[in-house]
C-alpha cells in the first residue's frame, strides 16, 4: 500500500479552504463583510503559523530560508488587525492591507531572487505570485476610496493567488 504525504494532504485542504474562501469573498461581496474578514483574518493566521514551522522544520535541516519568515510574520501581523480591529476606518484597512500586500511580493520578490540565483526549478509561479501581489498592493495603495465590494473582490483575489501557492 502507497503512503500518503500527510503534508500533501494538509496543503491541498489549505489551497480548498483559500479558495472557497476567495470565491465567497467574491461572490458574497459585502452581505458577509464581517464574516469575510474573519475568515481571511484566520486564513492569514494559519497561513503565516505553517510558514513559521517551514521555516523552523527547514532551519533544523541547516537550511532556512528568511523570506518564509518574514511572511508569516506579515501573515500573522495582518491577521491580528483583521480579526480584531474591525472597527478601524474603511479606508485604513484598505492602506494597511495594501501595504501587506507589498511587503509580502517583496518577500516573494526575495525567494525567487535566491531560488534564481541558485538555478532552483520552479520558480516561474513565485515570480508571477510576486507580480500579483504588486499590482494587487498596488490597486489598494492607490485607491483608498474603493468601495467594499471592490475591496472584497481584491481580497477574493488574494485568497485565490494564496490557494494557489499551496497547490
Amino acid at each position: 500500500m502507497k503512503k500518503v504525504n500527510k503534508n500533501l494532504i494538509f496543503y491541498f485542504a489549505m489551497a480548498m479552504a483559500l479558495a472557497v474562501a476567495g470565491i465567497t469573498s467574491i461572490l458574497a461581496r459585502s452581505s458577509l463583510v464581517s464574516l469575510v474578514m474573519v475568515l481571511l483574518g484566520v486564513d492569514l493566521m494559519i497561513n503565516g503559523l505553517v510558514q513559521l514551522v517551514r521555516f523552523f522544520l527547514a532551519k533544523m535541516r541547516r537550511s532556512g530560508d528568511f523570506s518564509v519568515l518574514i511572511r508569516a510574520f506579515l501573515s500573522m501581523s495582518a491577521s491580528v488587525f483583521l480579526i480584531w480591529y474591525q472597527e478601524i476606518p474603511m479606508w485604513l484597512m484598505v492602506v494597511l492591507f495594501g501595504a501587506y500586500m507589498l511587503l509580502y511580493g517583496t518577500a516573494f520578490l526575495i525567494q525567487w531572487w535566491l531560488y534564481r540565483q541558485d538555478g532552483v526549478k520552479g520558480r516561474f509561479l513565485m515570480f508571477l505570485m510576486m507580480i500579483g501581489f504588486y499590482v494587487v498592493g498596488g490597486i489598494f495603495l492607490l485607491s483608498p476610496s474603493l468601495t467594499m465590494d471592490d475591496m472584497l473582490i481584491l481580497f477574493g483575489i488574494y485568497c485565490l493567488m494564496l490557494a494557489l501557492t499551496y497547490f
